[in-house]
Order: structure tokens, then C-alpha cells, then sequence
């Protein structure tokens, strides 16, 4: 497993300090910030060009409107946006780009009652958006990262299962899944049971602990659920999308996640 890190957690001004210190640290990835990425196709390339130990290991936001919003329009604005991000990720070497079905709360927020039971045409609508989608990404050999967020979050697909069925209906092979912790705490019964029974769809990890401080400063049991992602041979990137309070809580995330993993070398703190 290789340890990332978004692009906004990482000290420096530029992407290339941000590279050095990744790289002077033992990092192996950068989640690069998708806003405004055309503009910084040659700051990009020129920056991990120097810094090769470091690799993109996938994008993260970069689009408005919502795959799964009631209307034509702004699941419309959605579609052409990741289909630009498809194409712009082939050209930097991005390897996948992340989708969220879509962001915005229930009015209940989840407490009131139980959040959004999904309709089969639904799921199938999304289904078929996301198969379009998939054809142009393996049309430019870029994954799609599919991210279920949690009920206070999205209003719909907050649970594992769901978004696991919508990618068996598209069945493509360069959509997965991606499992965020934060995300998983609240939503899944358990963690490690969720990450066997859908083992084969893992694309990508977001870790962040209950708390969203990073790895090893809340109650979530990462030894136990690394060991699980090892034991079902998830070989891709850990990315950290938490709240820092400074850049040395990095570190030491850096430090415990190797720890908990078996046969990894953990390497000293740097000051």
C-alpha cells in the first residue's frame, strides 16, 4: 500500500516545495486539488517531472453540479465537467479522478429520520450516467473512483452496499469504489467486515479517524482495518483527507499507519 496525501494538507507555496517535502518524507503520492487544473498543466508536469518518487494519485473535486441531482441541467454541468477532467487526468498521468454521486444534506440531516431510501429508477439513472461516464474514461484509460458520503453530507448513496450495486449494474472495469473511514464510521455496522464483502471493488482509501483529525487521533481501529485491506491484497494508495492543526501531525500519521501495517517499515520522524 503506498501513503498519499491531498495537496492542500502539504506545507509549502508551491506544488514543487509541496512535491519536496512529500518526498523528503517518505511520501508516495500527492491527491492533486481538480479546480482550475487546466490552468496548471505545465506547473504540473514540470513539478512531478523533478520529483519522481512522488506520483498523482488521483484528483479530487474539480467539478460543479451533482450526478445525481433531480435536474437534467445540473447533472448535465456534472457529466461535462468529469468528462473534462477525464480527459485532462490522461494528460497529466493522473491515474483516476474521484466522483461523488452528489453533495448536499437531506432536510432531516439524517437525525430526524432515516436518511433517503433510494428507488430503482434511481439507481438505475445513475447507473446509466455513470456508464457513459466509464466508457470515456477507459476510452482514456483513467479510473473513476466512486465515494459514498455519509447521510450529513449527501442525501443519497451514504452506505458502501449502494454504490457497490451501482457499479456491478455498470460493471466497467475502470470504475471501483472508493472507501473513506471518516465516512465508513458512521455509516457502515463494520468496517472491516465491509472492506471483505466488497474487496474486489476497492479502488482507492480515504483515511481520516472518527473525528476527521488524521489517523490515530480519534477511536477508529486502524490496525485492525489495515490489517484487513492487507489481508484482501489492497495494493493502492491510503490518501490523508483530514484536518490537520499543523504539518507535523503528518508526520506522525505517517509514522502510526506504517506501524500498523504488517511487514512495513516504519521510518524515524523528521524534526
Amino acid at each position: 500500500m503506498k501513503l498519499s496525501c491531498q495537496e492542500h494538507l502539504v506545507p509549502g507555496t508551491t506544488l514543487k516545495s509541496k512535491l519536496q517535502w512529500l518526498e523528503e518524507n517518505q511520501f508516495d503520492g500527492m491527491e492533486l486539488w481538480a479546480f482550475d487544473l487546466k490552468s496548471r498543466i505545465v506547473e504540473i508536469k514540470e513539478a512531478f517531472s523533478q520529483y519522481k518518487a512522488v506520483h498523482i494519485s488521483a484528483l479530487c473535486g474539480g467539478y460543479d453540479g451533482n450526478l445525481v441531482d433531480p435536474s437534467s441541467e445540473v447533472r448535465n454541468t456534472a457529466v461535462l465537467g468529469v468528462k473534462k477532467l477525464i480527459r485532462l487526468a490522461a494528460e497529466i498521468g493522473a491515474p483516476g479522478i474521484i466522483l461523488v454521486p452528489s453533495f448536499g444534506t437531506s432536510q432531516s440531516l439524517g437525525v430526524l429520520e432515516l436518511p433517503h431510501l433510494l428507488q430503482v429508477n434511481e439507481v438505475k439513472a445513475f447507473a446509466e450516467t455513470l456508464f457513459e461516464l466509464s466508457e470515456e474514461a477507459e476510452e482514456h484509460r483513467v479510473n473513476l473512483f466512486l465515494e459514498p458520503i455519509n447521510r450529513y453530507e449527501s442525501f443519497c448513496f451514504n452506505q458502501v452496499r449502494e454504490a457497490a450495486e451501482v457499479c456491478d449494474m455498470v460493471h466497467s472495469p475502470n470504475l471501483s469504489l472508493l472507501l473513506d473511514t471518516f465516512h465508513m464510521n458512521i455509516e457502515e455496522d463494520s468496517m472491516s467486515e465491509t472492506l471483505i464483502k466488497y474487496d474486489s471493488l476497492i479502488g482507492y482509501i480515504h483515511l481520516a479517524d472518527s473525528n476527521r483529525l488524521v489517523p490515530g487521533l480519534g477511536h477508529i481501529d486502524f490496525p485492525e482495518l489495515l490489517r484487513t485491506l492487507q489481508m484482501v491484497g489492497y495494493d493502492g494508495f491510503l490518501s490523508l483527507e483530514c484536518f490537520i492543526r499543523n504539518s507535523q501531525e503528518l508526520i506522525e500519521a505517517r509514522d502510526f499507519i506504517r506501524s500498523c501495517i504488517p511487514n512495513q517499515t516504519v521510518v524515524p520522524a523528521k524534526c
